[in-house]
């Protein structure tokens, strides 16, 4: 799914006043962080398969035929068409064909742009679709928070799958743990903020608090409004919207492995050496790694071979092999459709005064 930028949302209540603009190195600056993050990722996977002939690996490659492909870029798009069912409950009205353009603009411009391009983009089509701004700011901070919380909880699906499967090592019991305890983190969170606009408020002002002796530039009177203006446009019936959104990203996750499942077999992992149900576990275990840059590259990689070697002797070629092919599919080829989306509703002409942020640029 592409992951939204987290930024709280636009408020009813006055603004305080506009923070400074961002030092023209800082965009430069993350972008190198997360190279260099995916590059240490990358380097776990080459260790981890040291002994591996890569010249096996592009032969692996090789065997996948022009309709199997056809076959992993069909279930990515129902992939990318589930990360977007959040944002059908979150704002009454947009409907599946907008939620699902707007997601996947959202993801091919955040490619290539600075933070907060995908936001400024997507507040951009939901004003062109006459969708209230507070409005749509508070259901991108709603499907953030969701996206998050979903992320965190999958390890306790893939413990549970993993004990049905007697194949529970450590790995499943410390993901779980973690995991289960920043969702209980995230749900607190949102439970206090849905009480009312003094505790939004009051939360608010403790999270701008806790930043602001990190980032001296943000202001905790400005988080406590915005978190008011949240409170306002996102409480109604919040448990009702967000159960269905919920539902469908676990089944993004598992349709996610699903993927990693095709790969493996078009590349000659048989379900004898890999069952289904144990690379699903394993994924759903290894999944908050997506939390790193690039979707986790590498670093979810290496761990997820970890995993699968400890129950498995596949040859580590195809199993290589496979996982490059499904980053590929799933990095790679959303932004192919994100792109259509994004000249489709441009050509549309109701772009507005869209200006996005360029790498150096605030």
């Amino acid at each position: 799914m592409s992951e939204p930028e987290a930024a709280p949302p636009a408020s009813a209540a006055p603004a305080a006043p506009a923070a400074p603009a961002a030092p023209a190195w800082r965009g430069p600056l993350l972008l190198v962080l997360k190279l260099v993050i995916a590059a240490v990722g990358v380097v776990l996977v080459i260790r981890l398969a040291r002994r591996v002939d890569w010249s096996q690996v592009l032969d692996a490659m090789g065997r996948l035929h022009w309709w199997q492909l056809a076959i992993i870029l069909a279930v990515v798009l129902v992939r990318q068409t589930l990360s977007a069912v959040p944002l059908v409950f979150l704002v009454p009205g947009l409907g599946l064909g907008r939620a699902v353009m707007n997601g996947l603009a959202g993801t091919m411009i955040t490619t290539f742009t600075p933070p907060p391009s995908e936001i400024v983009l997507r507040l951009a089509m939901f004003k062109s679709w006459r969708i209230d701004s507070s409005r749509g700011a508070a259901a991108l901070a709603l499907n953030t928070l969701l996206f998050y919380m979903t992320r965190f909880a999958v390890p306790l699906l893939g413990l549970t799958l993993a004990l049905f499967l007697r194949s529970a090592g450590a790995t499943y019991w410390w993901a779980a743990a973690w995991g289960g305890a920043l969702t209980l983190g995230l749900i607190g969170i949102l439970a206090l903020i849905s009480k009312g606009e003094n505790v939004a408020a009051a939360v608010g002002r403790g999270i701008g608090n806790v930043l602001h002796k990190v980032r001296k530039r943000i202001d905790p009177d400005e988080w406590s409004a915005r978190l008011i203006g949240f409170q306002r446009d996102s409480s109604s019936d919040l448990g009702r919207r967000m159960l269905p959104g919920a539902l469908a990203l676990v089944a993004f996750v598992v349709v996610d492995g699903t993927v990693v499942v095709l790969c493996m077999r078009f590349v000659g992992i048989p379900a004898s050496a890999l069952p289904y149900l144990v690379v699903i576990a394993a994924v759903l275990c290894v999944y908050p790694l997506t939390f790193f840059p690039f979707a986790g590259i590498g670093v979810l990689d290496a761990a997820l071979i970890a995993l699968l070697n400890d129950v498995s002797t596949v040859d580590q070629a195809d199993l290589i092999a496979s996982l490059v092919i499904w980053r590929a599919a799933t990095l790679a080829f959303p932004l192919i459709p994100g792109l259509v989306a994004l000249t489709l509703w441009r050509r549309s002409g109701k772009d507005g005064e869209l200006d996005l942020p360029v790498a150096g640029r605030p």
